[in-house]
């Protein structure tokens, strides 16, 4: 918090002189470091749609760029494959691997289910700005969650690119709140609202289920099969290499 209050003070200095600041950094998971990277990536897709000069320089540097390349060197890596496999053959978890040898933001939580998968998604560039096109329904897919989360994803589909574009969560909320999130917070045109087998449910104090209630109000679900967390985990492991998805709008429901 105080790195970003002062940069928030000299900013404006740089502005006024044309001058330049450096940020040299090490990610921690999705820190400081991941917002900056985050903020400054959508700064310049927004200044390339707009046909303008990308005002930041990016540059990640992976393991595979540490080489002895300076002149007279031979230009062999610094940490080898074999090192990398010895750290692992001794217990080092594949997370951390993918954080301190290939700059993952989403390794560092180890055991995440989807952090290989994220990253190469992060590398073929299908996380980037993906904003809403008009052209196409945006479907929705929701988690009742434990604890009373309900999360939803808004998603639309062009040809076999699967784009998820906006993602909402709550808590300790009844399904009247999230269908006037949907309908009077949100721009969209709706195709299908998919639900889980949760919305059967009845509400707290009342006899209505959540199905019932979101009729009601004019929101039709269609209720997907049950399946167990393996299945569903591979489900999504699958669909991932069409996925793409908006950094800004869909970064609570990554995180």
């Amino acid at each position: 918090d105080n790195g970003a209050e002062l940069w928030s003070i000299v900013r404006h200095i740089l502005n006024e002189n044309g001058g330049w600041a450096a940020f040299a950094t090490t990610q921690a998971g999705e820190n400081h470091a991941w917002d900056l990277l985050q903020a400054a990536r959508m700064t310049n897709e927004r200044a390339r749609a707009e046909g303008r000069t990308e005002p930041w320089f990016i540059q990640l540097l992976t393991v595979d760029h540490t080489r002895r390349d300076a002149p007279g060197e031979d230009g062999t890596p610094l940490v080898t494959d074999d090192m990398i496999a010895q750290d692992r053959a001794e217990g080092m978890p594949e997370e951390l691997i993918e954080q301190e040898y290939r700059v993952s933001f989403t390794g560092a939580r180890e055991g995440a289910y989807y952090s290989q998968a994220l990253n190469e998604a992060e590398r073929a560039e299908r996380i980037g700005l993906f904003p809403y096109d008009p052209r196409f329904p945006v479907h929705t897919a929701w988690d009742i969650g434990h604890d009373d989360l309900t999360a939803i994803w808004f998603v639309q589909v062009n040809g076999p690119a699967v784009r998820l574009i906006d993602y909402y969560e709550e808590r300790n909320e009844g399904v009247t709140h999230y269908v006037r999130v949907l309908k009077e917070a949100k721009p969209y045109q709706y195709g299908r609202h998919y639900g889980p087998h949760d919305l059967e449910v009845a509400e707290w104090g009342s006899n209505k289920t959540r199905l019932d209630i979101a009729r009601g109000l004019g929101l039709r679900f269609t209720v997907v099969p049950k399946l167990s967390i393996a299945d569903g985990i591979d489900a999504v492991r699958r669909l991932f290499p069409r996925l793409y998805i908006d950094r800004m709008a869909c970064k609570p429901g990554l995180m």
